[in-house]
């Protein structure tokens, strides 16, 4: 694990790695499909033989994502594996990134606590950190006092992520936007096709206003400000919540980055009807202007989009059902402006 600042540093000579965009690795796979197999049982044999101190002999399924397979480790801990090679650059800016930015945030994120090395076994890196107990907003049942709750603590997280102080090494580590999900025009010309497939799964009025907010979002020119410290990945499944709504914190940090506020703030038009809405950016302090609004609400349904397109291939009804919802509010949002 880095316990200083002179780890960053060093990181930043094969920065080149952690710079790399997961959009700029090229596949004719979804990019959900894993080409890393990965399975309880290796993940237990690579584990016990690179800590072979902690005679950990249980392990289980903990969750999946586009970019790594995680399982639960005598019930404490969390070991992430790349699951596909465009995960690669996200697993080393996690591994550097994540101890300095922890200690500078007031809400739980992970932080690798072993990182297990590439070896014959296995040619790539991985990490485990302490679990982070709570359910995805994405699948969290929540009546709208709970609803309330959650967008208020998200927004005061949100606010602190942005305001963070980075220390001159972090920042350097950190890439600008690497995925231009900070360009609404980039996100417009993904979200009209992905919109079309999705069409006989939204209510008209939802699918004729993602059509017209991509069209909008075609002509839209971001104002200039300061880049500030991003999760840059903030949906509905990386944001976990415990009971009657509190933050139990933000995982998935692959994707971390400098940029404009509006890509994290996108998960206020995804996760929130407009009440809540309202609530969340009460405690992030701030309204976006009507550029960075058509840009976030563009972002948020273009990701809840992509999972809804991968629940639907992977036959995850309650998944489609979470991400359907948030399509139907950033739909609701774009009207109401």
């Amino acid at each position: 694990m880095l316990r200083d600042m002179e780890g960053l540093h060093h990181a930043a000579a094969w920065g080149t790695l952690i710079h790399m965009s997961t959009d700029a690795l090229p596949s004719a796979l979804p990019p959900w499909a894993a080409t890393i197999p990965m399975d309880a049982g290796r993940a237990l044999q690579l584990i016990r033989t690179q800590f072979p101190h902690r005679g950990w002999t249980t392990i289980a399924p903990l969750g999946e994502g586009w970019d790594c397979t995680v399982f639960r480790v005598e019930e404490a801990w969390a070991f992430r594996f790349p699951r596909r090679e465009p995960a690669l650059p996200c697993v080393e800016r996690e591994l550097i990134v994540l101890p300095a930015l922890a200690p500078l945030l007031p809400f739980s994120i992970p932080v690798p606590e072993y990182q297990g090395v590439a070896t014959p076994l296995f040619p790539y890196r991985f990490w485990g950190s302490r679990i982070i107990e709570g359910r995805e907003l994405a699948l969290a049942d929540l009546d709208s006092r709970e609803r309330a709750t959650c967008a208020e603590e998200l927004g005061a997280a949100v606010r602190e992520l942005h305001a963070c102080r980075l220390p001159d090494a972090l920042r350097e580590v950190l890439p600008v936007d690497p995925n231009r999900r900070g360009d609404p025009r980039v996100r417009s010309e993904n979200l009209l096709p992905l919109a079309a497939r999705l069409a006989p799964l939204l209510p008209p009025v939802t699918a004729d206003a993602l059509a017209a907010l991509s069209r909008e979002a075609a002509d839209t020119r971001l104002p200039s400000r300061e880049a500030v410290m991003l999760h840059g990945d903030l949906h509905l499944r990386h944001v976990l919540v415990q009971e009657h709504g509190s933050l139990a914190g933000i995982i998935d940090w692959g994707d971390c980055c400098l940029g404009p506020r509006s890509i994290d703030l996108s998960i206020a038009y995804s996760a929130f009807p407009r009440e809540a809405r309202d609530i969340f950016f009460a405690a992030y302090g701030a309204h976006l202007d009507p550029a960075e609004a058509c840009h976030a609400m563009t972002l948020a349904a273009h990701l809840a989009a992509l999972l809804a397109d991968s629940a639907l291939e992977r036959n995850d009804s309650l998944q489609l059902e979470a991400q359907v919802t948030a399509l139907i509010r950033v739909g609701d949002a774009f009207r109401e402006q």
